[in-house]
């Protein structure tokens, strides 16, 4: 008689694999052991007692072995989901671990929804690498005084510098690269662009009673560098500017499965029109996002939120609504499940 295992299709045994794979959460490595959560059905008072993680994964593991007693490898699903390296729209100071892919997609739902507007559509793409750095791409705003919402494709490259303990803050510096130069301003110039990104943030969490409360301060540093300009034929020498961006994420979480994110952007969106002056001129603005993640597995997760872009010289605002979903796969997990798989 055919065994069945064998005749399960590869589709089905990634799909097993993402609803069963190992989870492990990097918000208990990140925070002390007090501060962590226990489970998903703990009440509040149980929430603010410590939990030892280790005892707990030892005991899963021995379990584990006894109700297997052929040596098959068990699978354990922590109760805690993945803490992402990035909130609303702000990267935050941690990383991902080896071989985790994390992929996620975000857009302003007005502009997609109701003017059925695929422009307004953004992705982003990264691997963890040694637990420490990542590397990714995203396609993230470019802010300008014409467009709030332009995109722009940047490849980027993180590196963690301190891992979180009880007094120390977790941090992480980050360079990125456009992969896109050519850009049009609405109503105003074609132009070509090289654009660099430098980025330092920190991260630290607090235990607030039943709730953790995490602080992430961070800045950027812009370098754009204009080389041509289509509409402007005596155009000559390059334009360049350094534009230097404060923001602060603050992020609370009272259930494993619910994570409130609140981020403020200081902004130097580019004038456009300017050019003619030979020159990069900047405005003044300021960005206020308030969202709320939502965990529908402890890999998958949906954002969704306000964002307010408000130009100071200008005296201009704009209210979008956005999304997002992202989710993290342990590529690892899958390849040992795989092979696993055809050795049997």
């Amino acid at each position: 008689m055919k065994n069945p295992v064998r005749s399960i299709s590869l589709m089905s045994l990634l799909v097993a694999g993402l609803a069963q794979s190992p989870i492990r959460s990097q918000e208990a490595e990140a925070l002390p052991a007090d501060t962590a959560f226990a489970d998903y059905g703990a009440t509040p008072a149980a929430l603010a007692k410590p939990t030892d993680f280790a005892a707990a994964e030892a005991e899963l593991t021995q379990t584990s072995r006894d109700t297997n007693p052929k040596g098959e490898e068990a699978v354990i699903e922590t109760s805690h989901p993945y803490l992402l390296p990035r909130l609303f729209t702000i990267p935050t100071a941690y990383s991902l671990q080896s071989y985790e892919v994390r992929f996620g997609g975000q857009g302003n739902i007005h502009s997609t929804v109701a003017d059925l507007n695929t422009e307004g559509i953004k992705g982003s793409a990264s691997i963890g690498l040694g637990g420490i750095m990542e590397l990714g791409y995203q396609l993230d705003e470019y802010y300008t005084v014409e467009n709030s919402a332009d995109k722009i494709l940047m490849g980027y490259f993180k590196l963690s510098l301190l891992k979180e303990s009880r007094l120390i803050p977790a941090m992480s510096i980050s360079a990125a690269k456009n992969l896109r130069t050519g850009f049009h301003a609405l109503n105003s110039f074609d132009y070509q662009m090289d654009e660099d990104l430098y980025e330092v943030v920190f991260s630290k969490a607090f235990h607030v009673g039943s709730s953790i409360v995490t602080v992430h301060p961070g800045a950027q540093i812009i370098r754009d560098e204009v080389t041509s300009v289509r509409q402007l034929p005596a155009f000559q020498e390059k334009l360049q500017g350094t534009k230097f961006n404060p923001r602060l994420g603050i992020s609370w979480q009272s259930r494993p499965k619910t994570l409130f994110m609140y981020e403020l952007k200081m902004l130097n969106p580019t004038e456009v029109s300017r050019f003619a002056e030979n020159g990069i001129h900047t405005n003044r603005a300021v960005e206020n996002n308030l969202g709320i993640r939502y965990y529908l597995r402890n890999w998958l997760c949906m954002d969704s939120g306000i964002r307010h872009y408000y130009n100071i010289d200008k005296k201009d605002d704009e209210m979008r609504l956005h999304a997002n979903f992202v989710g993290v796969v342990p590529m690892a997990s899958f390849y040992d499940r795989i092979s696993s798989y055809f050795k049997k």
